[in-house]
């Protein structure tokens, strides 16, 4: 059977816009069995025919996925976001999105990060006003293909042992007393290493970029949350 998405993901908040746009088009019989066959290398092969049968693995991944787009977008050039009216950030938003054109393909996917109503650690002291604004405004410009994803799957999701989350806690532990900048700064440094990982094999000709790279990355990690 053949699986065809294209996914379109988007973190945002006031100004920026972290967007990934991603096609996965695959044999699902040819992937279970390249699948089955790494697990049965790992039960009882030789170390070689782990190798071979991981690095087929990866190849056909390669050869199924495609990454049409990540970056992190500034939807107001030279304005200060709390400068710019409701009206202002609306029209920018609007003008922008006009480049993904026609979006009523039932093989789209689109995910919205879900933005917290609160922020401010455990106290919840300030109320976050403008990012789920532009969360709702997506989630109605796409319906119905949009999708809203909690902003902690993500952290669920490594492409490696050594990118999980806890490896991030753990390093970020002794540098922050308070508990909720710790997480915040992990969960970030998480996500991008996991990107870096990701594009370094399966889009190395795309250029990152150097700054606000968590909001693409983040883009990037919620397409994998599909499923959980």
């Amino acid at each position: 059977m053949i699986f065809h998405r294209e996914y379109l993901s988007f973190d945002c908040a006031q100004k920026s816009l972290g967007v990934c746009r991603m096609v996965i088009h695959a044999d699902t019989d040819v992937m279970m069995k390249k699948y089955n066959d790494l697990s049965k290398s790992l039960n009882d092969g030789t170390d070689d025919n782990l190798n071979k049968c991981a690095v087929e693995l990866m190849d056909y991944l390669n050869s199924i996925i495609t990454v049409l787009e990540i970056a992190t977008y500034d939807l107001l050039p030279g304005v200060n976001a709390k400068d710019a009216s409701t009206e202002y950030k609306t029209i920018a938003l609007k003008k922008f999105l006009q480049k993904y054109g026609d979006h009523a393909d039932h093989h789209l996917r689109v995910l919205i990060e879900e933005q917290p109503q609160k922020i401010g650690g455990p106290k919840f002291t300030k109320v976050n006003t403008e990012s789920p604004m532009v969360a709702h405004q997506l989630c109605y410009h796409f319906a119905p293909n949009a999708k809203m994803v909690k902003s902690s799957l993500k952290s669920q999701i490594s492409f490696a042992p050594e990118l999980s989350i806890d490896v991030f806690m753990a390093a970020y532990a002794a540098k922050y007393k308070n508990a909720t900048e710790c997480k915040r700064k992990a969960r970030k440094e998480h996500t991008k290493a996991n990107l870096k990982w990701f594009m370094s094999r399966f889009a190395p000709h795309i250029k990152l970029q150097e700054t606000n790279l968590d909001d693409s990355a983040d883009a990037l990690m919620q397409i994998f949350t599909e499923g959980l």
